[in-house]
């Protein structure tokens, strides 16, 4: 089993996004009247590959009135301990 993954870690003072990824979709930066972007760098390949394979961190600083999407098809396929499916979705805003 392989499982692609994206983790980052959010300074909500400076507005950045320190994030590694590990073949997983890119975050996309938005802006009203700007053409989206995703996110470079912290690339890196799908976890329970290789073991011991090293993940390189990237950052991101998003300017006034720029958010960040990220998604994923994982949450529809994980459940918890009960066997349930996960239906919840989390928004967060900076």
């Amino acid at each position: 089993m392989f499982v692609p993954m994206f983790y980052g870690r959010i300074n909500y003072n400076l507005y950045k996004i320190t994030f590694a990824n590990g073949a997983h979709q890119l975050p996309i930066k938005v802006r009203i009247g700007r053409t989206p972007q995703e996110v470079e760098g912290g690339h890196g390949v799908v976890l329970s590959i290789v073991p011991g394979l090293e993940y390189h961190q990237a950052e991101v600083i998003l300017e006034a009135g720029e958010h960040l999407f990220s998604f994923t098809d994982g949450a529809t396929e994980s459940f918890n301990v009960e066997r349930q499916a996960f239906k919840k979705v989390v928004w967060h805003n900076i």
